[in-house]
């Protein structure tokens, strides 16, 4: 017989699965795992920083940094004050960590002080998705704002992509319409409407196959990633 302890915790883990693997699948997208799967092939052998890794571990010679400890985590430390020399890293991954951040500009500038000249960035950021806070949840770059931090801060872009479509932000979004509706007598409504509308509108995703087709996709992308060089000039500065 199922207790009510028991059925708890095969919802949560039910959440976890859902939020992991349907509802924020964002890195697991084709242009997220190819161009990672490119750089950390190219850098094999080379220094590489996962900025704000949480419990994600890309390779196992990957240096992971993170605010909090967790399994996977090498380095605790904070992205705007980061424990490492200047010019001692090759390439620095960020992942989803720039909005959780209350400065965007002096976490940059940390990047480019690690960096050797030279060095690579690949910098991943939300657009139209719903609030996150991991514990807070500041910012959202449009494809024209990540260019804009990416180069005032003293870095070269090299290529600017779609992490994920239109369809898929519209998804992100419709699901936390859903969600609130869903809570508007009770508070303890809101996951459980959240879970249910993430499975039942997941199929929006599918459209994305389509919006790469238009040259208009980038207003309502579920974010982008920008590969970018540290030039030998910016080291200078």
């Amino acid at each position: 017989m199922t207790t009510p302890y028991s059925l708890k915790k095969l919802v949560t883990l039910l959440q976890k699965y859902v939020v992991k693997n349907v509802y924020a699948d964002h890195n697991k997208s084709k242009s997220v795992t190819e161009e990672l799967t490119r750089l950390i092939a190219e850098f094999s052998g080379k220094k590489i920083l996962n900025l704000g890794s949480g419990d994600t571990k890309l390779h196992p010679s990957i240096i992971n940094l993170d605010i909090e400890t967790g399994p996977m985590v090498d380095i605790i430390g904070s992205a705007d004050n980061v424990p490492m020399d200047d010019f001692s890293v090759d390439l620095v991954i960020s992942q989803e960590m720039l909005e959780h951040v209350i400065s965007p500009s002096r976490v940059m500038k940390e990047i480019h002080r690690i960096l050797r000249p030279d060095g690579t960035l690949y910098l991943q950021v939300p657009w139209i998705i719903g609030y996150h806070g991991c514990p807070g949840d500041y910012w959202r770059f449009s494809r024209d704002g990540i260019r804009a931090i990416v180069e005032e801060n003293g870095f070269t872009v090299q290529r600017l992509e779609e992490t994920v479509g239109p369809f898929t932000g519209f998804y992100r979004v419709s699901v936390e319409a859903f969600a609130i509706l869903g809570s508007i007598f009770t508070a303890k409504a809101y996951k459980p409407f959240k879970l249910f509308a993430a499975l039942l509108l997941s199929p929006l995703k599918l459209l994305d196959l389509l919006s790469w087709r238009s040259g208009q996709s980038h207003r309502l992308a579920g974010g982008f990633f920008v590969v970018a060089i540290k030039s030998t000039e910016a080291s200078l500065i």
